[in-house]
């Protein structure tokens, strides 16, 4: 049998021995937790980020596209517009003072409607 002193001296020196594997593990478990969120962060970067920058260049040259297409409409509407406009002889016999009565008989409501216009400067 052990003599009750020795223990009741070898308790603390087992908690005192059980102290630093308490420190190493918990150490252990910290380290473990910071790599693992680095990993995480890592991952996330490569994958979601450059997929994300991706997305957004594709999606910003749909776009430009689609507003190339459309200028490009445009450009053709104002064209055929200003080519319909410079056949007229009433136009320019109005643009040299030889027609009064232009305004009244060609510019109406409707036909800024028709031109899908809001001003309309007539030069020569």
């Amino acid at each position: 049998m052990t003599d009750p002193a020795q223990q009741a001296s070898a308790a603390p020196r087992a908690r005192h021995d059980a102290a630093p594997l308490r420190r190493y593990v918990l150490t252990a478990l910290g380290v473990i937790l910071v790599l693992w969120s680095l990993a995480q962060l890592g991952s996330v970067h490569l994958l979601v980020e450059r997929s994300y920058l991706e997305f957004e260049n594709e999606d910003g040259l749909t776009n430009a596209m689609r507003l190339d297409g459309f200028l490009g409409l445009e450009h053709q509407r104002i064209r055929q517009a200003a080519r319909d406009w410079a056949y007229w002889d009433d136009t320019v016999a109005y643009l040299e003072g030889r027609n009064a009565d232009y305004v009244a008989e060609n510019l109406h409501e409707q036909t800024f409607g028709n031109l899908a216009v809001d001003l309309m400067v007539l030069g020569r």
